[in-house]
């Protein structure tokens, strides 16, 4: 280290020159001086060396050739060219940041033994999935110990390096919507990322196709994934490789069996006819109930009615394997059983003047066995012919014969 004193100075009892240089490092130091005034300075790399010449200063100034003081020796700042910086592949993330690798670079001018790095930031070209992209070098810079003797050249510096950009793995999730049976395995399949895309990206998957282990009701059925026809798209979808899982699960509930139940009727006193169940596709079990058709829905009864009237039928279809039960109804009719007048005659007169006809006999024909002395009907005595004037074959006509009885309401009279 030197120090400068910019004054004046008293060596015994003679003065000085103005401008006093002592070399303290040298170990040999100039007797010691008495300061009379002034300002002392230390000496740095950029200051000047031993010495007194007659500039304004008094002072020798370094004279550099190859960077080197030919005076003191004192080493110059340098001019470096740096070139092998090269950038890392990475893998798509949205960004133009590359990451620089500093391990091979050559720093060209820098003194052997002189502790010189470089620092710098890298940016790709665009943001997207390449090879060889080309990256920018930014920023420049020496450091370490000894970079104060060095500065980076003017022209010749590393300005770009190449590297990769790889497509990001993402795992789609699939789901397999719940279908109600109907006799295939065809599944309806979609899928979507949930993880792991950059903010403003979408991937859109379509295409998709699954197939049920097996066509019937059930849970957590295995399902085949084919992605054989798929299609990615959306903004920087190209970025991604997108795996779909080849395998899921998914739901058959059972469908709506959608039978019908028909019921003919039938007169009274006939055998009564079954109900016929149509649609009854997995053969459930079936049971019926039967109400007058006016009567509440509490009255159901398995018995089969037998009187005349209107009437309806419930068919209660159980549940099968792949549908739910089923409840379908029919109205029908036992009609009243027609009764005829047999035996009834009418008395042949003389001309009267009247229209009056005396009639005897009658009875009822057609009841139903077991039904005798329930089913009864008073017989007229007397008729009406059309006019009074005599004749052969004249119509007779007489009042309505009516029925009574407790079993009257399953009949009807033919006259």
């Amino acid at each position: 280290m030197a120090y400068l004193l910019n004054g004046s100075r008293s060596v015994g009892t003679a003065e000085a020159p103005l401008v006093w240089y002592q070399n303290i490092d040298s170990g040999i130091p100039d007797a010691a001086p008495q300061f009379t005034g002034g300002t002392v300075y230390a000496t740095t790399s950029t200051s000047p060396c031993q010495g007194y010449t007659n500039n304004s200063n008094g002072i020798k100034q370094h004279k550099y050739e190859n960077y080197v003081c030919t005076w003191c020796d004192h080493q110059g700042i340098i001019p470096v060219i740096v070139s092998g910086i090269t950038a890392k592949d990475k893998i798509y993330d949205g960004t133009t940041t590359a990451t620089l690798d500093f391990s091979r670079v050559t720093l060209s001018g820098v003194v052997s033994g002189d502790t010189v790095t470089v620092n710098a930031t890298g940016t790709f070209e665009d943001k997207d999935v390449g090879a060889n992209k080309t990256v920018t070098i930014i920023g420049l810079t020496l450091t370490g110990d000894d970079a104060c003797k060095s500065r980076l050249a003017d022209s010749g510096q590393q300005a770009t390096a190449t590297a990769s950009i790889t497509k990001k793995s993402v795992t789609a999730a699939v789901t397999v919507a719940d279908k109600t049976y109907n006799g295939d395995t065809v599944a309806t399949v979609t899928a979507a990322v949930n993880a792991g895309v950059v903010s403003g990206d979408t991937i859109t998957i379509e295409g998709l196709t699954g197939t049920f282990e097996d066509a019937n009701v059930g849970t957590n059925i295995p399902v085949t994934v084919n992605a054989t026809n798929k299609s990615i798209t959306g903004t920087g979808s190209g970025n991604y490789d997108v795996t779909i899982p080849t395998e899921a699960t998914g739901t058959i509930s059972k469908a709506a069996l959608g039978a019908s139940v028909t019921l003919d009727g039938w007169t009274y006193g006939d055998t009564p006819k079954g109900p016929v169940v149509t649609g009854n596709t997995e053969n459930g079990e079936v049971t019926y109930l039967y109400k007058v058709w006016s009567a509440s829905d509490e009255t159901y009864s398995p018995t089969v009615p037998t009187e005349a009237g209107k009437y309806s039928v419930k068919a209660t279809i159980a549940a099968t394997a792949n549908y739910q039960q089923d409840v379908v109804y029919d109205d029908f009719t036992i009609v009243p059983k027609v009764l005829t007048v047999t035996g009834l005659t009418a008395t042949d007169r003389v001309y009267d003047g009247t229209t009056n006809v005396t009639l005897t006999g009658g009875e009822l024909s057609g009841i139903v066995a077991g039904d005798e002395g329930r089913v009864t009907a008073a017989m007229p005595t007397t008729g009406t012919i059309a006019n009074a004037d005599a004749g052969n074959g004249k119509l007779v006509t007489y009042a309505t014969i009516d029925l009574t009885g407790d079993k009257s309401e399953n009949y009807a009279l033919r006259r």
